[in-house]
């Protein structure tokens, strides 16, 4: 809240150029600060402390390569295979926590349908600044809340839904059997 009320009389140009500074900063050099805000929004920079921005730009460090990777496979690139298989331990990871936190079988639409539709919220707005991942959380946490919504509103509606197995697969650029399909994609549809 402080943050927020000394940045008050602030223009959205000068919070700009102080979050960015913080960034470099905290990145080590000038690489991503802007994509970092970008992404975050000069509106909820304008909320942020350094300490908060810091802890930004350690997410973004972490995650930046696979949120990379995702929007060059929802544009068409080509497989790499280290990506894949951090993108396949953060499915399993994903598919853990949601099973943790969501124990009832009273719902038709399942864990694995709503893990299903995190990820493909992440494939359908990972460039879309504001409305994707902004690196204010972990990715697995973002992911987990997405499923977790899912889930109550499914179980709210008392939903049933088609498996969104083949729109996962159309919106990563493959489809089943190709030879580019890799284990975690398997593991998934499963």
């Amino acid at each position: 809240m402080r943050t927020w009320v000394g940045n008050l009389g602030k223009t959205d140009r000068e919070v700009g150029a102080e979050a960015v500074a913080v960034l470099e900063k905290a990145l080590g050099g000038s690489s991503g600060a802007r994509d970092i805000l970008e992404r975050l929004g000069k509106g909820k920079a304008r909320m942020c402390s350094e300490r908060e921005l810091s802890k930004i730009a350690g997410r973004f460090v972490e995650w930046s390569p696979l949120v990379r990777y995702l929007a060059a496979r929802r544009g068409g690139g080509g497989l790499d295979q280290r990506n894949e298989a951090r993108l396949g331990e953060l499915c399993k990871r994903l598919a853990g926590c949601v099973a943790k936190c969501w124990q009832t079988s009273v719902s038709a639409f399942g864990r694995e349908d709503a893990v299903q539709e995190a990820l493909l919220h992440a494939l359908d707005t990972v460039n879309e600044p504001g409305k994707g991942y902004s690196y204010e959380s972990d990715l697995l946490s973002w992911l987990v809340h997405i499923a977790l919504n899912r889930l109550l509103a499914a179980h709210r509606r008392g939903a049933k839904r088609p498996t969104l197995a083949d729109g996962l697969l159309e919106r990563l650029g493959t489809k089943a059997g190709d030879a580019g399909d890799v284990s975690w994609r398997e593991w998934l549809l499963d």
